[in-house]
């Protein structure tokens, strides 16, 4: 899935020289990080090494767990060499203490190649990833050349896999570049990390640094063909790099990297543009969902409760234009299905709410969440995560026929703030561009706390 072209967000900044030796610090953050402690040596054994320890990336797991990972050219007393390679350090007292450093990448040891720029995230299901990048032949399976490697822990952090290609081009691309990985996770089952490389994608880019990203929907295990974050990729000739990307924005996913030319075309000092899934919300409802076959044939409701966890969002789309079972795309593998809500604050259509149900996600004990249902599709997740989706039920049908059902509650759920400005509208978008909506003019309760109506 491409992201929409990337826009100027502000001034940015490049790269900074580096000491010789630097050491990676840490210290807990006080009273919701208005203050902080004093800095003190992360590896204490760096104090006595001539290595460099830099570019640390540090992330939490729900379970409290803190994992840092950084690289590091020491070479432990001659048993790794004088490359460098990723290490690791874990807290499980929030910082407070530390675990010695350990080497992450298992061929520390027997490697040449540099292992440099690491990335971590956790996953909702207590999986970890990390990535980086390397110039290691992992035993000659990939070239020398600059390529994303990854490796998964399922023990918070204890113990890793040995590493692996990330980019499922590594072992063709020749010499590309592909350098300065990130990975994140949005706790509905779905990865995705991002990089900046130089690889054409067989011609389908024109050869400068673009940023592109891969996906996984199983824990890490298997990623996605990369392809260009910015649909603007194969026109651009300006250098796109340093991305990063996480997720929980409304109920997708933000990426940003620096460039030396906006959207606009203005060149000259680098920029941070952002890109969206394409499948988000866009900031105004769209002009090209297909609506209901008959008058007043969808509802929305919406509860803001206290607590969080009784909040809620349910959507009946039914009596629906004509909708063919393509137009549903395939949940089961990597089609998503986002709720977008409008409003009309400040005299127009303005985004409230995004809820997303993951195209090939699972759930619980790692069970699909999606499942066929009547020529269409069933979504049904307990937990609601990443964005508070319960069910979602998508059913084609000839015109009159065709129905959707959405329900999302709880602690997860962004739910629009009430009483809501009319006139109202929701979309359901699935990510292969096809939309389903209707309008709301005459509720017949909007509070506080609720909002019921029919369509108009």
């Amino acid at each position: 899935r491409h992201y929409r072209q990337g826009q100027r967000f502000g001034p940015g900044h490049g790269d900074t020289q580096e000491p010789l030796k630097r050491a990676a610090v840490a210290g807990p953050f006080i009273y919701a990080g208005q203050t902080w402690s004093d800095a003190g040596l992360l590896d204490p054994a760096a104090a006595g090494d001539l290595g460099s320890d830099v570019r640390p990336a540090v992330t939490r797991a729900s379970s409290g767990v803190v994992v840092v990972v950084w690289e590091s050219s020491s070479d432990d007393g001659g048993a790794l060499g004088s490359d460098f390679d990723i290490m690791l350090s874990r807290s499980l007292s929030q910082g407070e203490l530390w675990t010695a450093a350990a080497v992450l990448n298992s061929n520390a040891g027997t490697d040449t190649g540099n292992d440099r720029n690491p990335s971590v995230a956790a996953g909702a299901g207590g999986e970890w990833v990390a990535v980086w990048r390397s110039t290691d032949r992992l035993d000659a399976t990939i070239g020398g050349d600059e390529d994303i490697l990854f490796a998964r822990s399922s023990d918070s952090g204890a113990t890793w896999t040995p590493p692996q290609a990330l980019n499922t081009t590594a072992a063709v691309d020749g010499q590309a570049i592909d350098r300065r990985p990130w990975v994140a996770a949005d706790g509905g089952g779905r990865w995705v990390a991002l990089w900046e490389s130089d690889l054409n994608l067989d011609g389908a880019l024109d050869g400068d640094i673009d940023v592109l990203f891969s996906s996984s929907v199983d824990g890490g295990l298997s990623w996605s063909d990369p392809l260009a974050v910015a649909d603007n990729a194969a026109a651009d000739v300006t250098a796109d790099l340093n991305p990063v990307v996480v997720s929980g924005i409304g109920a997708g996913w933000l990426a940003l990297w620096d460039s030396d030319a906006g959207t606009d075309g203005v060149t000259g000092g680098r920029r941070l543009l952002l890109g969206l899934p394409a499948n988000a919300c866009t900031p105004a409802p769209a002009t090209t969902c297909l609506a209901t076959a008959k008058a007043r044939a969808a509802k929305l409701k919406v509860a803001d409760k206290d607590p969080d966890r009784k909040d809620s969002v349910a959507v009946k789309w039914a009596k629906g234009e004509e909708v063919a079972a393509a137009d549903l795309g395939d949940p089961l593998s990597d089609t998503d299905l986002t709720l977008c809500l409008y409003d009309s604050a400040a005299g127009g259509s303005e985004l409230a709410s995004m809820v997303l149900a993951v195209g090939g996600s699972s759930c619980r004990k790692g069970k699909a969440c999606w499942s066929s249902r009547g020529g269409g599709y069933k979504f049904a997740d307990r937990d609601g995560r990443p964005a508070g989706m319960r069910k979602l039920v998508l059913k084609p049908g000839v015109a009159g026929k065709a129905s959707i059902k959405l329900k999302a509650k709880g602690e997860n759920l962004a739910v629009p703030a009430l009483p809501l400005v009319v006139p109202v509208s929701h979309q359901v978008r699935a990510s292969n561009g096809n939309c389903w909506g209707a309008d709301y003019s005459l509720p017949a309760i909007n509070s506080v706390s609720s909002f019921k109506s029919r369509s108009d």
